[in-house]
């Protein structure tokens, strides 16, 4: 799955913050269950899930990017938010550094295939550090949409 296809403006959080990454996941989880009209009782389990999954493996990649995310059996189609933190977050990352863009991906149960490859696309558009810094300056959750659909574009008409 493309990394624009998981995110609608509403789960596109500009000028984020947050207290610590727990916090944070919680936050962007609540926003993408509402958007996606989730159960209150499923957007805490999954908040839930999240949590124990970060504890147990730090999803923070380096270069500012975190991408928390889950396989469950609460949802039955791919879900994901994106979080921009001008001032950063600490997130443990392997690099140390400030977290400034968390990708939240939730993906249904038994699917591992499509979870990895929607990790791998989503590293693959954030890899750029111009792009990175982009979005930074965005305005507007549409103008990061729609950033995201070009970068996704760029990378395409690269591809043999």
């Amino acid at each position: 799955m493309k990394f624009s296809e998981l995110l609608t403006e509403q789960t596109i959080l500009l000028n984020f913050d947050a207290e610590d990454k727990w916090v944070a996941i919680k936050l962007l989880t609540a926003r993408v269950g509402r958007v996606n009209q989730l159960h209150i009782s499923d957007i805490t389990d999954i908040t839930r899930e999240l949590i124990q999954r970060e504890q147990e493996y730090n999803t923070g990649t380096g270069d500012g990017l975190a991408i928390p995310h889950i396989s469950t059996s609460m949802v039955r189609e791919a879900l994901g938010g994106l979080a921009i933190i001008p001032e950063g977050l600490s997130f443990d990352a392997i690099d140390e550094q400030p977290v400034q863009w968390m990708v939240l991906i939730i993906i249904p149960q038994h699917r591992f295939r499509e979870h990895l490859n929607t990790i791998a696309n989503v590293a693959k558009v954030m890899h750029c550090s111009q792009f990175r810094q982009h979005l930074l300056r965005c305005t507007s959750s549409a103008e990061v949409l729609k950033c995201i659909l070009n970068r996704e574009e760029e990378l395409t008409s690269y591809e043999p």
